[in-house]
């Protein structure tokens, strides 16, 4: 086994998250969700150029092989350069396909069993246990994310809110950009979570710099399809690790 560090640039490490029971906005009950390891920042510019510039990254058919619909996305498209250059910039304008094979790559380089969160990992993740709004409390603070409410109008570095951590240290799950989860939007139960195969809309967790700090709950469900690929509001993401190998069903 390969540390993730050994193959993507600073910065990187993994959030050790507990087992614990999430609640999804309008759900009827709360999900089980095993104890997993989630990325501390979201996926940075350079952390992605590794896998863009790897002779077995991007360019390797193998990647794109979970889905047809996933491998007829990439004989029609190539990567987007990031309008918001910087090597510790959150990457965008990365569709779901591309955040999907990243992973799957990763997962071969490293040995580890690495794939983007489902929606419960990704509250689990920010949440805690506790039931709080936002990864640090109960009320936004400007001094701790990157919401319209601050004013930037553009991504922030992914190290520059210390203090927006979540009960496990994980940062950026409020504001900055929006983040890709694995599962379709409308799942009709927890078999469902891990699928690859289809090209339903999947669920986008976060809120970003762009958009109100309501969107930027830890509770808040968008969406988005697995081709869309925007610099704003969404298309960041952050991986997740476990010992289960992610479903390629």
């Amino acid at each position: 086994m390969t540390a993730t560090t050994n193959i993507l640039p600073a910065s990187f490490e993994w959030c050790a998250i507990p087992a614990g029971a999430v609640t999804l906005e309008g759900g009827p009950q709360p999900f089980t969700v095993a104890a997993f390891d989630m990325a501390k920042y979201p996926i940075t510019n350079a952390q992605f150029q590794v896998f863009l510039d790897a002779d077995d990254g991007y360019a390797h058919a193998g990647w794109w092989d979970f889905s047809p619909k996933a491998k007829r996305w990439r004989a029609q498209n190539s990567p987007c350069d990031t309008p918001f250059p910087g090597d510790d910039l959150p990457r965008v304008r990365v569709s779901w396909y591309e955040a999907a094979a990243f992973c799957f790559w990763l997962s071969r380089k490293t040995g580890q069993a690495i794939a983007l969160p489902t929606e419960q990992e990704w509250q689990g993740a920010a949440q805690g246990d506790d039931g709080r709004a936002y990864p640090w409390g109960t009320a936004l603070d400007i001094n701790r994310c990157n919401t319209s409410e601050s004013g930037i109008k553009q991504p922030t570095p992914v190290t520059k809110y210390p203090n927006g951590g979540s009960p496990y240290g994980v940062l950026d799950m409020s504001g900055n950009m929006s983040e890709w989860c694995v599962n379709a939007f409308n799942m009709p139960d927890d078999a469902e979570v891990g699928s690859f195969a289809g090209g339903e809309a999947r669920a986008v967790r976060g809120g970003s710099w762009g958009i109100s700090q309501f969107s930027a709950l830890v509770t808040f469900r968008g969406f988005n399809y697995p081709a869309d690929r925007f610099e704003f509001p969404v298309m960041a993401f952050q991986p997740s690790s476990s010992a289960a190998p992610p479903s390629k069903s």
